[in-house]
């Protein structure tokens, strides 16, 4: 393995932080991915580690990404329109 794809996140985390960004909330997320709150959750906590930083914050009722977070859910959604992934 080299360095990229050492630090190449699984897919499935990029889909579900995408898709908490733009719905601003895990739960709404959890159903369109046809998952759990808490696997939603998991993964995003999962691709925070593998990125190195936070990139979304959770209150009780909704959420939203910081600044950082922002600027990746912009690129990882262009990403995944260029491959035809929509959720």
């Amino acid at each position: 393995m080299n360095k990229f794809t050492e630090r190449l996140p699984h897919l499935t985390l990029l889909l579900a932080f995408k898709t908490v960004a733009e719905q601003g909330s895990f739960t709404r997320a959890a159903n369109l991915l046809h998952l759990s709150q808490s696997a939603v959750s998991q993964q995003v906590v999962k691709l925070e580690e593998v990125l190195g930083g936070g990139l979304v914050c959770a209150l009780h009722t909704h959420c939203h990404v910081d600044q950082g977070g922002g600027d990746t859910a912009e690129r990882y959604s262009r990403a995944f329109r260029a491959i035809g992934w929509r959720v």
